[in-house]
Formats: C-alpha cells, structure tokens, sequence
C-alpha cells in the first residue's frame, strides 16, 4: 500500500468515527461560511454533490440555494470519458428523492446529458482532506481531477 493510499484508508476511518453530533456541526459550519461568501451571493449556477461515503452532509446546503433562488447542478459520471457532467435538478425532484444509484455506490440524478464544469459559477466538491494551499485528496477515483483538468478556469 503506498502512502497515498494509507492516508486514504485512515481519513476514511477517522471520518466514519465521526459522531451525528459532529457531522451536523460540520454541515452548520459550512454552511454558515458558504453564506457569508460574497462568491454565493453573485453565483447563480451552483454544483453540489449528494453526501453518500461519509462527506460534509449537503442537504442544508442544496435546501439554501433553493431558498436563495439558485440553480443547483448535481454530478453524473460520464462512463465514456470518467468524467463528470453537471445536471440541474429543481427543488421538488430532490424533495422526492428522485435519483439512479450509480454502481460506486453514490445516487446521482437521471438525465442523459450535462453541463460541463466551466458552465457552474461555482462548485462544492467532497474530500477526504485539503492542506492550507488547497490542495485536495479525494476518494481516488479521480472523477473531479480529470473533470477540473478539462475546464479553462
């Protein structure tokens, strides 16, 4: 197992330890910062994901840019190129929960075609962890490396 990996593995197991209490203060925390960032208040085509293995809890998040009149963009695999594509979903189709399962085990919405990245004004990513430049590590699948590697900004 090389380092990367290890690293993997222990972030995974440190955030599955984590307490209800703790994911909820987590999601509160962001939340709290999202909206105080004049980049939310200017965007108006937001891409978010569906927590599924652990990630900061989203559902407060998507339910506040509904409230603020934002179009919220969920991201679907793309199995040709391993990428992802961005799909907007309305407020009414996450309230009922109407999404695919996808066979890595995420849901995702069901729509044949997306939106590449660049078309978001601004995008919240899951991560395992990030370093004070902002460097992230993910899950390692490289679905957002390859997707971010693709976009002009």
């Amino acid at each position: 197992m090389n380092e990367l990996s290890f690293i993997r593995k222990n972030l995974r197991s440190r955030r599955r330890a984590l307490t209800q209490f703790e994911q909820k203060k987590a999601q509160l925390n962001v939340l709290h910062c999202l909206n105080h960032l004049p980049i939310f208040h200017s965007s108006k085509k937001i891409g978010l994901y569906l927590h599924a293995f652990g990630e900061i809890h989203t559902d407060l998040l998507i339910k506040l840019c509904f409230k603020k009149n934002k179009q919220v963009y969920l991201p679907m695999i793309c199995s040709m190129k391993q990428r992802l594509v961005w799909v907007k979903i309305n407020k009414n189709q996450y309230l009922s929960r109407r999404f695919s399962h996808h066979p890595l085990g995420m849901k995702e919405p069901m729509a044949t075609r997306g939106k590449h990245v660049a078309q978001l004004d601004l995008l919240l990513m899951p991560l395992l962890a990030c370093d004070h430049y902002g460097t992230r590590i993910g899950m390692g699948g490289g679905y957002y490396d390859r997707t971010l590697a693709s976009a002009k900004h």
